[in-house]
């Protein structure tokens, strides 16, 4: 279905869609044509060049878009050369670029970062700027040869400004095979010979804008994208990384040491890899440098520690050496977005994370991040993930995450007395991206961080989990809270309590009327409150006993608010039945979503 749908949208993209293209006037800038171009020369040398001719149609448009242009290379294997760069102004005239306009800077993710301070952002200032003026520029990057592990690519076919018109044309050597892949869209390319290579070219025409919307994926699983290698499989970038001395996970004796005494105050094993973990993630400082501009080389492990930082791949791999050194298994893995990753394309452009996979004791195998004590394994947090092991024999696994339901259910008996003092017990069972079971099995205290409204900074004790393990998690605990009432004259406010992870961790707010891509939430879910809220003789329910029932297309609503004596039940109830969900189902979600958002269905008034 999901399939199905992004064709859908390709087709009416790509489409005769004039209608699309006749809002260009509502965007900053249209793109009256774009080029990219990719030659594998027959010496092994690689060329990139892009021209843009880009008209500006307000003053945002140069004032914060386009006004510069960024060039990032790496100037030790790349050499950047302006082929031409000038504006004609809306009257016609033409205004050179000046040769003071051209200035090279640090780029900004390398500052502070002294093993990239190599690396070069070209800044290319555009004169002669005004509303109806057009920019053209036209650059090309010269790499040499061996600074890839190969020829490869990834293309969105679509950018923040509408396109009339796009050319991408691939060349390489008669004898040299390409392999692509061009997602959500079924364009043939045009096969030629020029000057002894083989070129493929696609040309699109009127192509939108990207959107940008809540709970939308990423723009290349929603709008035909391309990827290209001089690989057929990923097998050579394997050995391309296991090959680098980095992979060895060597460790000198200060690393050793370090292992050796956090393992004495970390006798369970469990625990002696999660303060390595954050020892990575908190005392190594993060350098983002993007590995294309590494040559997807990385320092060893002793570089890394001796410097006090590294990428996100060198910094991996340090905590792969680091867990070695502990006696875990650890393996450097890749996270290729599953919309970009084809197993028959060696392509390392799409690469989006690195983690750690490793296999903890009476927990199993877990997949570490290097940028955060994360509360979930890697794996459950990113569902939409190709993983991929790597081996220290050249080797590769490749792991698909599951599809998992996100299952939150909360039952509360709750008395508040005369004072405003809230104290009960609660009973829940988590699972699936709803579960933070990393952050449980450090510490079941935990637990409390992840309490909203009336239990926010509630203090917890007697928390009994009775089950704890990856695929469902359940637990007992008590609870009691202060002021839990917030008074307004003679009213008194209650938020009703629920669990953070849920669908509050979409960040989805009120949703606007009308959509135009797909819907992708983190999994589909089924999260439920029922509570039993005790009040004092003197006050009542001023709100209401109510009954919210809705089931449509994209799942069921179910608000349910009784009183009985001085006790008041509430049943509140979101189910949503999967994590995709098309524009045509679009209006049922937001029925669920706004009713579960209200105010009223998220707080109960009562007066004395």
């Amino acid at each position: 279905m999901k399939q199905l749908t992004l064709i859908l949208i390709a087709s009416l993209f790509y489409g005769p869609i004039a209608t699309v293209i006749a809002q260009e006037e509502n965007y900053d800038a249209v793109y009256l044509s774009l080029s990219k171009e990719y030659t594998l020369n027959n010496d092994g040398t690689i060329d990139y060049r892009c021209a843009k001719i880009l008209k500006l149609q307000n003053y945002r448009s140069f004032h914060r878009l386009y006004g510069e242009t960024f060039v990032v290379y790496n100037p030790d294997y790349q050499n950047l050369k302006v082929n031409q760069a000038y504006t004609i102004m809306a009257d016609g005239k033409k205004t050179a670029t000046p040769e003071n306009a051209y200035n090279e800077v640090l780029p900004y993710f390398a500052a502070h970062a002294p093993a990239f301070n190599q690396l070069r952002e070209m800044v290319i200032t555009h004169t002669g700027l005004e509303i109806g003026s057009t920019i053209y520029l036209d650059y090309q990057i010269h790499t040499e040869k061996g600074f890839f592990p190969a020829f490869m690519g990834s293309i969105l076919l679509a950018e923040e400004q509408p396109v009339k018109s796009m050319t991408v044309s691939i060349k390489t050597p008669q004898s040299q095979p390409l392999y692509f892949h061009l997602f959500n869209a079924m364009t043939k390319p045009a096969e030629t010979i020029e000057n002894g290579l083989r070129v493929y070219t696609w040309v699109f025409h009127d192509i939108p804008a990207v959107e940008v919307e809540k709970l939308q994926t990423s723009p290349t699983g929603i709008y035909p994208s391309l990827i290209f290698s001089s690989l057929n499989n990923y097998q050579p970038l394997a050995g391309f990384f296991s090959n680098q001395k980095a992979f060895l996970c060597e460790t000198n004796q200060v690393m050793e040491g370090f292992v050796a005494t956090l393992a004495s105050k970390n006798p369970k094993k469990a625990d002696l890899v999660f303060a390595l973990q954050e020892t990575v993630v908190k005392e190594i400082n993060l350098f983002s440098v993007p590995d294309e501009f590494t040559g997807y080389r990385l320092r060893t492990p002793v570089e890394v520690w001796n410097s006090n930082g590294g990428t996100v791949a060198e910094k991996t791999v340090l905590l792969s050496a680091l867990l070695k050194q502990g006696g875990f298994s650890a393996e450097p893995t890749l996270i290729i977005p599953k919309n970009m990753f084809d197993a028959k394309i060696g392509n390392l452009s799409s690469l989006a994370e690195w983690v750690v996979k490793t296999e903890i004791p009476d927990l199993g195998i877990t997949y570490l991040s290097v940028k955060q004590t994360n509360a979930f394994d890697m794996m459950t947090l990113d569902p939409g993930g190709i993983f991929m092991a790597l081996n220290p024999d050249n080797t590769f696994q490749t792991y698909y995450p599951p599809e998992n339901k996100a299952i939150i259910s909360l039952t509360g008996l709750f008395v508040i007395d005369t004072a405003y003092t809230f104290a009960g017990e609660l009973n829940g069972t988590l699972t699936g991206n709803a579960l933070p079971y990393l952050s449980l099995v450090r510490s079941g205290e935990k637990l409390k961080y992840y309490f909203r409204g009336g239990l926010s900074s509630a203090k917890i004790s007697d928390l009994s989990l009775s089950r704890l393990s990856r695929e469902e998690t359940s637990f007992t605990c008590k609870l009691t809270k202060a002021d839990v009432l917030k008074r307004d004259a003679d009213m008194y406010y209650f938020t009703i309590p629920y669990f953070s992870t849920g669908v509050d961790s979409w960040n989805a707010g009120h949703l606007p009327s009308e959509r135009k891509t797909p819907v992708e939430a983190p999994s589909a879910i089924a999260e439920s409150y029922n509570l039993t809220i005790v009040i004092p003789e003197n006050m009542s329910l001023f709100s209401g006993e109510k009954e919210i029932r809705i089931k449509n297309k994209a799942g069921s609503f179910l608000f349910l608010v009784k009183e009985k004596g001085n006790k008041v039940q509430v049943q509140k109830e979101l189910m949503i039945d999967g994590n995709l969900i098309g524009t045509e189902d679009y209006p049922a979600l937001k029925e669920l979503m706004d009713n579960w958002s209200l105010w009223q269905s998220n707080n109960l008034i009562f007066k004395k």
